[in-house]
């Protein structure tokens, strides 16, 4: 009896043993492998990556065993670098940019599509970390073109703005020679042969040469602020954004002028904001609403907070001491949506996306809901399908909402020319 006991106290210790000391050396981990469908829903890329990116110039960066590599959109690698993943950006233009770090000083050069570095005529070069760095420009074999510096902005259509030592402004070609003298206190990029800058606290417009195109008499010029958080084409611009007239501001009062300096509408207005679709908010005494580019008033606002015109449509809302709503009208001032929703910002080929209680949708110029709100995260139309996500599930819906692709990932990424990256994990090996 003893004996039967003890020996079932053995057996067990050593099975107590096995059971604790064997999913030590034997526990299987779970690694992340990336691959890509197309806009059907097919695997056309199977997921063997540790990373990617999404494509871009019809390549896509991934990391394959440790390395970094460029695929095509057969998954096909074209090219190895022998560079960190996290150091490499996406192509763009025939070229990607590779940070080169050696202790606080990085050097950004440009390699082609085989992977070799391009001689270009300058090269950026950081000193420091983080946020808290100075720039100089170098050429190809490492002569300095411009020393150290607090900035250099990029090169557009030959020129690049420069902040000095002393924290003024001026503008450099690609051999870091000053096209114009550092001597302003705000620079912008140039864009159309012109450049907004300020000089002696009042701002006005530079050509190439340094020419005043419009005198420094304004205390400011205030440029549109381009459609934030929307995907927007350059021929969708040109129709949400007048850039032939600016709004100005000078002694206390704001107005409006041409490219040419020309005054278009004097200024009359205690308040005023850029054009945006042919339309401008401005304030006048107590009269407040939207002008055309005459100046005219054109309606009574149905609400006392206003936005600018995107396109058809602006939005509205009112202020309530518990809560905010927002709401659309069209240009003729008629209500297309009351002031229900939590949200509303422009999305898309004039498509707004709207919120109402955590849950988004999308309507139309006319008033109508595309997708009515039932989806907690909604994204941006590319490559005609927006990711979608309810509830766990995510899919994905065409411009007339219909669901054309339901995913069984997990994880996935919105379309880029036509593939869309998604993660599996699997057994590690």
């Amino acid at each position: 009896m003893f004996n039967e006991l003890f020996k079932k106290i053995i057996i067990k210790s050593f099975l107590l043993i096995l059971v604790v000391s064997v999913p030590l050396s034997a526990k299987i981990e779970k690694v992340a492998k990336w691959g890509f469908i197309d806009i059907t829903g097919k695997i056309v890329i199977k997921p063997s990556f540790e990373k990617v990116s999404d494509f871009s110039d019809g390549l896509a960066k991934a990391m394959l065993g440790g390395k970094t590599v460029y695929i095509d959109k057969t998954g096909k690698v074209q090219f190895t670098i022998p560079y960190a993943y996290d150091d490499m950006t996406s192509f763009k233009d025939g070229r990607v940019v590779y940070r080169e770090k050696r202790g606080k000083i990085e050097t950004r050069w440009f390699l082609n599509k085989k992977g070799k570095k391009i001689p270009v005529p300058y090269l950026y070069v950081f000193n420091g970390e983080g946020m808290n760095y100075k720039m100089s420009l170098r050429d190809w074999q490492g002569k300095t073109l411009v020393k150290i510096v607090h900035f250099i902005g990029e090169f557009i259509d030959g020129l690049a703005y420069i902040y000095s030592k002393k924290n003024e402004g001026g503008y450099i070609n690609t051999r870091g020679e000053f096209v114009i003298p550092p001597k302003f206190e705000y620079v912008n990029d140039f864009r159309d042969g012109r450049a907004k800058v300020t000089f002696n606290g009042k701002d006005g417009f530079i050509d190439k040469k340094g020419n005043w195109l419009i005198q420094p008499i304004y205390d400011e010029i205030i440029f549109p602020v381009y459609v934030r958080y929307a995907i927007v084409e350059d021929d969708e611009l040109k129709l949400l954004v007048n850039q032939n007239i600016y709004a100005v501001q000078v002694g206390g009062k704001f107005g409006y002028i041409s490219k040419k300096g020309d005054i278009v509408i004097p200024p009359i207005f205690d308040f005023a904001r850029p054009f945006y679709g042919g339309l401008a908010f401005a304030q006048k005494g107590r009269q407040k609403g939207y002008i055309n580019t005459r100046g005219k008033f054109l309606f009574e606002p149905p609400f006392e907070i206003l936005g600018d015109f995107t396109g058809e449509l602006a939005m509205v809302w009112e202020n309530a001491e518990t809560t905010q709503k927002f709401g659309l009208i069209n240009r003729k001032g008629e209500v297309v949506f009351k002031p229900i929703f939590d949200e509303i910002s422009y999305w898309q080929r004039q498509l707004w996306r709207v919120g109402i209680g955590g849950k988004k949708g999308l309507v139309d110029a006319g008033g109508n809901f595309i997708v009515k709100p039932q989806y907690h995260k909604l994204g941006y139309f590319c490559d005609g399908l927006a990711k979608v996500k309810k509830d766990n599930e995510i899919s994905f819906i065409d411009r007339s909402g219909k669901v054309v692709i339901r995913s069984k990932y997990s994880k996935i990424r919105s379309f880029s020319e036509s593939l869309a990256a998604f993660c599996v994990y699997v057994d590690e090996k």
